[in-house]
Parts: C-alpha cells; sequence; structure tokens
C-alpha cells in the first residue's frame, strides 16, 4: 500500500507500507522548498470511480498556503505534477478539515483555518480540470478587539456547524461551508460577539496547563468527537445538533437578515434542516415565499408558496391584487402538484378541491393565451404548456367544464386537441361540423365510432354528413368488417338521414342513388323486412325518372311484399306512376279498378295483363273485365272494331252476342262478317251437345225410376226366435231395426247407444252428428213431459243412426283402430303382466 509522507522542509514523498514495515521509495516532490516551509496537512482522494487522485496539502512559516495536486496514480502526482493549484493566506499554523458524511463517500466540504481566519467552501470532484474546492468563503476574525484572541487549537467541520476549540472552550456556530458571513458591523472582519451571537453550544474548560485544548478530532465511523490536552483527553457526547431548535432557527434568522448576502443559501439550509418537522418546514418555505416576493421574484414566490401551508386564497388574492396572472398560475399548478404528491388516498372533498384547482389552471392558461394572441411564439409556448398539463393532470379535469371553457373563450384548436385526447368523438365531429370540416368529421365517425358504444351518434350527425359526401357514409353504414357499424346500427333509425339525401349531393363521378343503395343492400343482403324500410326504398323508387325499378321491386316482393300497399298506392298516384298503380289495385284484389285505371292511362294491353293475371276461379269478374276493355276499344276514338273482335278469341270467355250492344248503330256486318259465322257454328255445336247430354239424363231418370219401384216391394222376414245382434234379447221383444242388405237386426235402443258411442270415440270428424243426436233427444225429452208428440224428432233420429249397420259399414271399419281395453281397463292388465307383480306373487307363493 502507498502512502505520502510530509517533511519539514516542504517535500512530498512516496512510501511503501507491508508487513516489513514503511519505506521509502525514493520519488518526492519539491511542494514548498522556496523557502523551505513545513507540510502540516496532507489529504488524498479518489475521484471519477478510482481512476483519479487528489491530493490536498498544506504548509505554513509566515504564509499559510494551501495546494491541489491531481494526477492518474500517486507516482504521477509525485514525479509529474509540477504546477499545483496553489492557495494563500496570512498565518503561521494551518490547519485543513474535509467533511464526508460516511466514509464511504467522498467529502463535500472543507475548511482551511488559520491565525488570521477560515476558508471554507464546498467540494467538487466531477473533473479533474476543475478545482476541487468549489464555493469558497473567507471568515476572517478581528484580532485587534479587546474581546480576546481568537485564534484556534483546533476546528471541525458539518453540514451546517463549524467545531471551533479554543484554548479554554469550545464552541459550535451555526455556519454552514460555502456560505460568506460579515460582521453585524458592516466589515469584513468578525468580532468575538459576531461569533457569540451564532453560538448554540459552548463549553469552557477547567483552568490549568493541562487542560487548555490543543487538538479536536472526530471518529467518522462511531460519530464521536475527542478534545486532547497536554494531560487529558475529552469525549465529546455533544454530536452535530441538526435537530437541535436553536440551530435550524439561526439558520432561518440570518436568511431572514435584510443585510445577509447569501439568504437564498441560508434558505436552502433551513429546509434542509426541517425535512423532518412539517411545521418548522412549513414556516421556512412560507418565509422564503415572502422573501421571493419582497423581491419581486414571483414566479419563485408561487413556487414556494404552493409548498407551504399558508391560506390559500390569502395567497392568490395577494397575486390577483398586483395582477400578475402568471404568478398565479405557477402557484395554483404547483400546490395541484404538491396535494396530487401528498394526497393519496383522496377523499371526496380534496378530489373535488384539485378538480376546482384543475380547471382554475385551464383557465389562467386561456387567459394567457388570449392576453399574446399577437406573439406567436409566446402563444405556442403557452399552448404547449398546456397540452401538458392536461396530458399529466387528465384524472382531475372536470370534462365538461372544460369543454365549455374552451368554448367560450373561442379557443377552438385547444377544445378539439382536448376532446380528441379524451376520445370524446362526440364533441371532435360536433368541432369539424362547425368549422365547416366535413371530411373530418366524417373520418372520424367511419374511423373510430366501430363499436356499438358509438351507435348514437351515427344517428346524430349522419342527417349533416349525408349532405357532404354521401357515398362514404353510405358506405361506412356497410361496413360489415370487424363488427362494424353494419353489425349494430338499425336502419330504421337513419330514415331521417336518408330523407335528407338528394341527388345532386353527390360528389362528381357517382351518380348512383345513395339511399336506394344502401335500402337495396339491407333488405336484399340483411334481409330486412321492417315496413318503414320498405316503405321508403319504395319512395325513392318512385321519385326516379323511370319507373323500371319501381316495377321491379315490386314484382318482386309480390307474394311476400312488407310494404304498406295503401302508402304504396298514394305514393304513386302523387308520382304519376300508373303502371305501378295498376299492379298495386291488382295486389290488393281491386281488379276492376285496376282495369279502370289502365284504361284511363290508355294502356289496353296492361289492362288485358290484369285479366289475364286473375284466377280463373271468377269467371263473371274476368268477363266483365273483359267486357269493360271492349268497351273501351269500340268506344274510343279509334273505334277499332276488330281489334275488339280479336278480344273475342283472347277471352276464351265472351260471345259475340255479349259484345254486340258495343258497336255502334251504323257498323258493317261486312267488318266481322266472319266472327259471326264462327259464333253460328259454335253455337250449333253447343246445341247438340247439350241435346245429347239431355237425351243420356232421361235414360238415367227411367233407370233411376224403375230402381225406386223395386224397392217398394222389398222386404225381410223376421221369426220368432230372432235375437239383437247387439243384447242378444229377441228382437221382437221391444221396437227394432232391419237393414235389407245384410238382414241385421238389431233393438232401436241397442242402436242408438252404438252410434252414440260410436261417434264420441270418432271425435272431431263426427263430433256434429253426435251433438245433433244430443239435440234431438232433448227436445223429444220436452215435448214428451208436456204430454206432445215428438214423432218428427223421433224420425229424424231414425234418418241418423239408421244410414247403415253398425256391423257391415264404416262404422266397425272405425272400430278395427280402436283399443280392447279402456284406458282403466289397460292398465289394470299392464300391472297384471308385470314382472314385479309376478315375482311378488311367487315369493308370496
Amino acid at each position: 500500500m502507498s502512502v505520502l509522507l510530509g517533511d519539514t522542509r516542504g517535500r512530498i514523498h512516496e512510501a511503501r507500507l507491508d508487513r516489513s514495515g514503511l519505506k521509502l521509495t525514493g520519488r518526492s516532490n519539491d511542494l514548498c522548498t522556496s523557502p523551505p516551509t513545513p507540510v502540516s496537512c496532507l489529504s488524498i482522494e479518489r475521484f471519477d470511480n478510482g481512476k483519479g487522485y487528489i491530493v490536498i496539502a498544506t504548509c505554513a512559516t509566515t504564509t499559510a498556503k494551501l495546494f491541489q495536486l491531481v494526477g492518474s496514480s500517486l507516482e504521477n502526482i509525485i514525479t509529474s505534477c509540477t504546477q499545483p493549484n496553489l492557495r494563500e493566506m496570512p498565518g503561521t499554523r494551518s490547519d485543513l478539515q474535509l467533511y464526508s458524511k460516511s466514509l464511504e463517500q467522498s467529502p463535500v466540504a472543507f475548511a482551511w483555518s488559520t491565525e488570521a481566519g477560515i476558508l471554507h467552501g464546498k467540494m467538487n470532484f466531477t473533473s479533474p480540470q476543475e478545482p476541487v474546492l468549489a464555493s469558497e468563503c473567507a471568515m476572517s476574525f478581528d484580532t485587534s478587539s479587546q474581546g480576546g484572541d481568537p485564534s484556534l487549537k483546533g476546528m471541525l467541520i458539518s453540514d451546517c456547524h463549524f467545531y471551533l476549540l479554543h484554548a479554554d472552550r469550545i464552541q459550535i456556530i451555526a455556519q454552514p461551508p460555502g456560505i460568506g458571513w460579515v460582521s453585524k458591523t458592516g466589515g469584513v472582519r468578525l468580532k468575538p460577539s459576531d461569533l457569540k451571537g451564532r453560538t448554540i453550544w459552548s463549553k469552557t474548560f477547567s483552568a490549568g496547563s493541562h487542560n487548555e485544548g490543543r487538538g479536536i478530532v472526530r471518529d467518522l465511523k462511531a460519530q464521536k468527537f475527542y478534545i486532547h490536552s497536554k494531560g487529558f483527553v475529552y469525549e465529546l457526547f455533544k454530536t452535530i445538533p441538526e435537530d437541535n431548535h436553536a440551530t435550524w432557527k439561526s439558520i432561518l434568522e440570518r436568511a431572514m437578515d435584510s443585510t445577509e448576502r447569501e439568504r437564498e443559501a441560508y434558505y436552502a439550509i433551513a429546509l434542509q434542516l426541517c425535512q423532518d418537522d412539517p411545521a418548522r418546514l412549513a414556516k421556512v418555505s412560507e418565509s422564503k415565499g415572502d422573501y421571493y416576493f419582497d423581491k419581486g421574484e414571483l414566479g419563485m414566490a408561487a413556487g414556494v408558496y404552493a409548498t407551504t401551508t399558508k391560506s390559500f386564497e390569502e395567497t392568490a388574492i395577494k397575486f390577483i391584487k398586483i395582477n400578475r396572472q402568471d404568478a398565479l398560475l405557477t402557484f395554483v399548478q404547483r400546490r395541484l402538484e404538491h396535494m396530487a404528491k401528498r394526497i393519496f388516498p383522496r377523499s371526496t372533498q380534496e378530489a373535488t378541491q384539485m378538480c376546482c384547482l384543475t380547471t382554475w389552471v385551464v383557465q389562467l392558461y386561456l387567459a394567457q393565451m388570449n392576453a399574446c394572441s399577437d406573439d406567436p411564439e409566446r402563444y405556442s409556448e403557452i399552448q404547449e404548456d398546456l397540452r401538458d398539463f392536461i396530458d399529466f393532470n387528465i384524472t382531475y379535469v372536470d370534462k365538461p367544464t372544460v369543454c365549455e371553457l374552451m368554448a367560450s373563450t373561442a379557443k377552438s384548436e385547444e377544445l378539439l386537441y382536448f376532446v380528441e385526447y379524451l376520445k370524446d368523438y362526440k364533441r371532435v365531429i360536433a368541432q369539424y361540423i362547425t368549422h365547416g370540416n366535413h371530411q373530418r368529421a366524417l373520418m372520424c365517425l367511419i374511423k373510430e365510432c366501430i363499436t356499438r358504444e358509438y351507435e348514437e351518434l351515427w344517428y346524430q350527425f349522419s342527417p349533416r354528413l349525408i349532405q357532404y359526401s354521401p357515398d362514404a357514409l353510405v358506405s361506412g353504414w356497410m361496413h360489415a368488417a370487424n363488427n362494424g357499424p353494419a353489425t349494430f346500427l338499425n336502419p330504421a333509425r337513419l330514415i331521417p338521414a336518408l330523407m335528407k339525401y338528394r341527388p345532386e349531393y353527390n360528389p362528381p363521378g357517382i351518380t348512383q342513388n345513395q339511399a336506394i343503395r344502401y335500402l337495396k343492400w339491407v333488405v336484399d343482403a340483411k334481409k330486412n323486412r321492417d315496413p318503414a324500410i320498405h316503405n321508403m326504398l319504395l319512395s325513392q323508387f318512385a321519385k326516379q325518372r323511370t319507373d323500371a325499378d319501381l316495377l321491379g321491386f315490386l314484382h318482386e316482393h309480390i307474394d311476400d311484399y312488407c310494404y304498406d300497399l295503401k302508402y304504396a298506392l298514394r305514393l304513386c298516384l302523387a308520382e304519376k306512376k300508373h303502371r305501378a298503380c295498376v299492379h298495386i289495385y291488382s295486389t290488393l284484389g281491386l281488379y276492376e279498378d285496376a282495369v279502370i285505371f289502365a284504361l284511363k292511362t290508355e294502356d289496353v294491353d296492361l289492362a288485358k295483363k290484369v285479366v289475364a293475371e286473375m284466377n280463373d276461379d271468377n269467371q263473371a269478374l274476368c268477363k266483365k273485365l273483359w267486357l269493360l276493355i271492349i268497351e273501351y276499344v269500340v268506344t274510343s276514338n279509334n273505334k277499332d272494331v276488330k281489334e275488339a273482335i280479336s278480344m273475342l278469341q283472347e277471352s276464351n270467355m265472351l260471345e259475340l252476342e255479349d259484345i254486340l250492344p258495343f258497336f255502334p248503330d251504323f257498323v258493317l256486318i261486312k267488318d266481322f262478317k266472319k266472327e259471326i259465322c264462327e259464333s253460328f257454328q259454335k253455337y250449333n255445336s253447343h246445341t247438340q251437345t247439350i241435346k245429347t247430354l239431355m237425351d243420356e239424363a232421361t235414360k238415367s231418370a227411367s233407370v233411376i225410376k224403375e230402381d225406386l219401384n223395386r224397392v217398394k216391394y222389398r222386404h225381410v222376414y223376421t221369426t220368432e226366435g230372432e235375437t239383437c245382434r247387439i243384447c242378444k234379447y229377441p228382437v221382437l221383444s221391444s221396437p227394432y231395426v232391419v237393414f235389407p242388405a245384410c238382414e241385421h237386426s238389431i233393438h232401436h235402443k241397442c242402436l242408438l247407444k252404438k252410434v252414440k258411442r260410436g261417434l264420441e270415440e270418432d271425435g272431431v270428424s263426427k263430433r256434429d252428428e253426435l251433438r245433433e243426436i244430443l239435440r234431438l233427444e232433448e227436445r223429444c225429452s220436452a215435448l214428451t213431459e208436456r204430454g206432445q208428440s215428438c214423432e218428427r224428432y223421433e224420425t229424424e233420429i231414425n234418418e241418423i243412426i239408421s244410414k247403415e249397420c253398425p256391423f257391415c259399414g264404416e262404422m266397425q271399419i272405425r272400430e278395427t283402430t280402436r283399443s280392447f281395453f279402456t284406458e282403466m281397463e289397460l292398465e289394470h292388465e299392464v300391472g297384471n303382466w308385470s314382472l314385479l307383480n309376478h315375482r311378488q306373487n311367487r315369493d308370496f307363493m
């Protein structure tokens, strides 16, 4: 391990320390040899992560000198550093003290003392080219006063204190290294009374030469202080009093002293000492804020006031009274930042306060922008600051209020930026439309509002945007990719927009009707069956110049139409779409009206088409309509008799005599002689056919008459032992019915009972007959009770039950489909045949 040694002749020697002892290497540096001066203090520090060394040395004879040597190694410093940085101060005794907070850290302050005073300051290890000793301040002593010799026997320093050892006492003064100090009288030399005024602790030694202090040292690791005299070593239990009330208060008093040149530095030290005490910190900060305010540095004052507990209203009024909006903005903004760091979690009241502060900051920014509208550079700077503020504090921003503020101050650019940042596309689109930028508004709607949460925006802005770019808007409606608007838009709610559309709104080069384009896509591709949509599409077709698309739509939906036929008829009548009107009349079943309307428009072919498409079941109506058409042809101005005659063959249901009344009185027969002859031939053929049918009918009547005569004398013999086919009792025991075809004999009561049961089991198909029998029985019972004859109703009952033999007719056939058991009998039989029942019987046996 290498060490450096200083001798009494002003040289520095390099030595090597190992187990065998200390040996000189022979290398030395003549630091202060002209004249030879003893080296009194020597300190080595490393910098740049151990890559370099700094050696600080002091020498003293008649003048004390302080040297700074820098090198990459100790060898380099000894051999190469010939021009060290030099400081001089009067005095024959020199003492150098460096202060570091721990053994691992580099020194942060220094103090070099002689009989004349102390040179102190901060230490800078950032660059080897810069002096290590920075922020130097001299503290000179006045030795001419009668207060005693102020020369020191020893000294230590800390962040905020000087430990001064005199021969008879030890005192600690509140003096941070690196900050200048002048006498209260304004002189540059300090008197003992000045030291006494800033002494925060002092201790006097006992009298005697053995008790005189000769030096003071500090154990950095143990954080202890030792004072040694000729006969004793004292341990100083009083450590650095950074938490002592007198320390920070003394520093604050010096900061508040208007004659002090380093007030800001003292405020910084006072703030550092009070970090752990909020009350003291607030007091120091408030005092510092007042200092800046009185000095006129309002921006600095606002920043300091924001961290204090001073009344917010009182501070704000101070800036308002002097009309300094910039300082007020700084104060409010810093207070907001301070609250955001300090308050968490936040109560409702605190959140409201932060929201109000945020709104106020925005208002102040907007006011500044208005004030510097003539300065583009300053305006841009404030604009950027406002946007940064909103980005950072968006959590506390009351969005509706800020939007109203920006709108009221005509800051449309800022409002647009704000609502875009918030993704408040409703306000974004509204702003674009307000400023006439409809294309940007449409692009925002199409690209950003593609999810269901923005559905209402499509309904709100489509009526306006369709007037400027209908093709792009309709394409946006139809966009179906990635769950686009087509998946959630309700076409019925877009009807107001479609009603505002006009073909002239199309951009150059596009002729297609965009309303028809969208509605056809909804009806054809999306299979929409909403009557409102179909009615809207129908109205768009009706407004076109030609009726080709309208007729195509009507024919396409002739069987499953969803539009209102009456509305469609009124619309087509208003738009004079005659062919469509005829089609709608036909769809409504008003064929006569359809034909009459077609003839009014002089469209005979259309009228004939209506009759041709009619159902042939209504021959009378078809004939009537053909007569209307022929009458129109005959009675029209052209009086085309030949065309009327040709319609006879076309109709297939009219004869010549049907249309003769329509001919003029003086029409020539030669014009339709052929048709008359064909009509006569047809009549002749028809007459022959009728005659043949009459002959066949006469023969059939003769055959039927003979059958009736045979039936009149038909009879059946019933023997004494014959029984009823149902009850098996003698048939002669009560009134009975005999069926001649099968000669089955059945009692009247048995037959009635069986027929009623059969009708009940047949269900709905025979319900009317059963109901009729029951009705007739009720009437017979009522007449019998009154003693009246019911022969008529009994005859009707007999006719119903004796239509066919129950054993030979349809009733017997239907019996094959019925179960052999009733429901109760079937349940009983199933129970008898179950395996469980058999097992129980077997176990019982």
